[in-house]
């Protein structure tokens, strides 16, 4: 259990669209839970040692078979504790195997998520979910949208153009982005109506609350074809009020929370991952 007396789940796949569609669907569902995500076999033990999860959601495929059966194999040495949930698109005929190495439950790909938050709460010992809440598969594919980003300040105009850039394929694992970028404010109706984003992302690092409040409103109150999300992002959280009202407006808040040079990568990827996770949870995939 974590300080705060919130279960720790570790979602391990190298798929990233995967952890983070999982991910997404548990957060909605629960806020009692801390989400963790690995992509390879050392990032999985590096976060299972770091944080000691209650359940580890195991892609047994890992990077290969071998991988997945090797860590399952350090949590039945190492942290008999932990349960293990193993998630697998094609190991069905290991199924035996892994039970008998310490595996709690198996499921084969795509999951159906009351099943997967059922069988978690059975490995936390909590009541079952009994409601039909998000009866559905996890969406299985990698992000695919038009973005319109809105960047008023040329300062940050290239930096966060460069996230989203097609070559930036670190940042994007595999994502399918259409982009268009706009400074000038006088073009953003304009964008919006010829362009029909799916998603919207304006940076507020140089904006003051009351300018970004009109932005907002004119998208909600002005466009016919409103995007599926609008994602707000910035260094800092503002004042209570102002993040109340942006939470009441529907708006998606990302706090990237960057102090030195050395969280740039970090605060890249945290934008990317928020964008990829609001596509997967609107079924915007490939």
């Amino acid at each position: 259990m974590s300080e705060q007396g919130k279960k720790k789940i570790l979602v391990v796949d190298d798929e990233k669209s995967t952890t983070l569609s999982i991910a997404s669907h548990l957060k909605n569902y629960a806020s009692d839970y801390e989400l963790y995500r690995a992509f390879t076999k050392d990032e999985a033990i590096e976060n299972i040692k770091a944080h000691e999860p209650d359940v580890v959601l195991l892609d047994i495929e890992l990077n290969g078979v071998n991988a997945g059966i090797s860590i399952l194999d350090y949590l039945n040495h190492e942290h008999k504790k932990i349960r293990t949930i193993v998630v697998s698109g094609k190991a069905k005929h290991l199924k035996d195997q892994l039970e008998e190495m310490g595996c709690f439950h198996f499921f084969t790909k795509p999951v159906d998520l009351i099943e997967l938050k059922n069988k978690i709460k059975d490995a936390l010992g909590i009541q079952k979910i009994t409601e039909d809440r998000d009866h559905a598969p996890v969406a299985e594919g990698k992000p695919q949208a038009k973005l319109l980003l809105i960047e008023p300040d040329l300062r940050a105009f290239s930096y966060l153009a460069s996230i989203f850039d097609p070559s930036a394929k670190d940042l994007q694992n595999g994502a399918d982005y259409k982009i268009k970028v706009i400074v000038d404010l006088a073009e953003m109706l304009d964008a919006l109506m010829n362009f029909q984003p799916d998603v919207v992302l304006i940076g507020d690092f140089f904006m003051d609350q009351g300018q970004l409040l009109n932005i907002l409103k004119l998208i909600l109150e002005n466009i016919k074809i409103k995007p599926k999300v609008i994602i707000v992002h910035g260094l800092f959280e503002r004042d209570d009020l102002f993040e109340i009202k942006l939470k009441n407006m529907g708006v998606k808040r990302c706090i990237q929370n960057v102090i030195n040079q050395d969280e740039l990568l970090e605060m890249n990827r945290k934008l990317s991952d928020v964008v990829a996770e609001e596509c997967i949870k609107r079924g915007l995939i490939q």
